[in-house]
This record gives C-alpha cells, sequence and structure tokens, in this order.
C-alpha cells in the first residue's frame, strides 16, 4: 500500500513534469515563431555594416542631386546659347533680306544709267559722223 501510495504520488508528479514540459514545448514553439517573425537581432558588425552602407546610399543621392542641378544649370546654359543663336539667325536673315533689297535697287539704278549712256552714245554718233563714213573723212 505504501509503495502503491508513492507510485500513484509519482504518477502524479510524473503527469505534472509532463504538462509542464507541454507547456515549455509550447513556449518555446511560441518564442520560435516569434523570433521568426520579428527576424534575427542584428550583430553589432551587422549594424555597422548597415550603417556604412546607409551613408553610402545617401552620399550617392547627395551627388546625384548634384550632378541632377548642374545638369539642369548646363541645359539652361545651353537653352539660352540656342535662343542667343536663334536671335542673330533672324537678324542675320533680316540683313540679307535688307542687302538683297538694296541690290537689287542698286543694279536697276545700273540698268538705267546704262540705258541713258547708251541712248546719249547714240546721239553723239548721231552728231559725229562714224570715222570710216565718207562725210567723216570729206569734213577732214
Amino acid at each position: 500500500e505504501r509503495y502503491e501510495e508513492e507510485i500513484s504520488v509519482l504518477r502524479v508528479e510524473k503527469d505534472t513534469l509532463t504538462a509542464d514540459l507541454g507547456e515549455a514545448k509550447a513556449e518555446v514553439e511560441r518564442l520560435k515563431r516569434k523570433v521568426k517573425k520579428a527576424g534575427t537581432v542584428p550583430s553589432s558588425s551587422d549594424v555597422a555594416h548597415l550603417q556604412k552602407r546607409l551613408k553610402q546610399a545617401e552620399a550617392e543621392v547627395k551627388a546625384l542631386r548634384v550632378d541632377k542641378a548642374g545638369r539642369k544649370r548646363a541645359e539652361d546654359k545651353l537653352r539660352s546659347d540656342l535662343r542667343v543663336a536663334e536671335n542673330k539667325l533672324r537678324q542675320s536673315k533680316l540683313e540679307e533680306a535688307r542687302l538683297r533689297k538694296r541690290v537689287s535697287e542698286l543694279s536697276a539704278d545700273v540698268r538705267i544709267a546704262e540705258r541713258r549712256r547708251a541712248a546719249s552714245n547714240g546721239r553723239e554718233r548721231e552728231n559725229r559722223p562714224y570715222p570710216r563714213s565718207p562725210s567723216y573723212r570729206s569734213s577732214r
């Protein structure tokens, strides 16, 4: 009877320990899931590496901003130069048209002057006999 009592006490302890073990296993599984969900805790070297990488990325972003600003200034300067060149081209075309008009006026004046000279030469020839004509020789 005494042994049976000890056996029953041991069985109760065994059942209690088994229940505690089950709870502990469940707790371990729950903690494992929690760690897996949260991710591993980074080591200090990982943190340092990530901080270094972050600084590099920030420096790259800053460089891109500076590059973008420089590119924008260059584009603005090119646009300005293009506007200046277009204005010069427009002015030179206007100047060319003005000069063409002046050339046509002058060539018209030249044609008129040539006609007048030809007409006056013709009149002078009528007044003055041609050197080989008999009337010219007889007058000499």
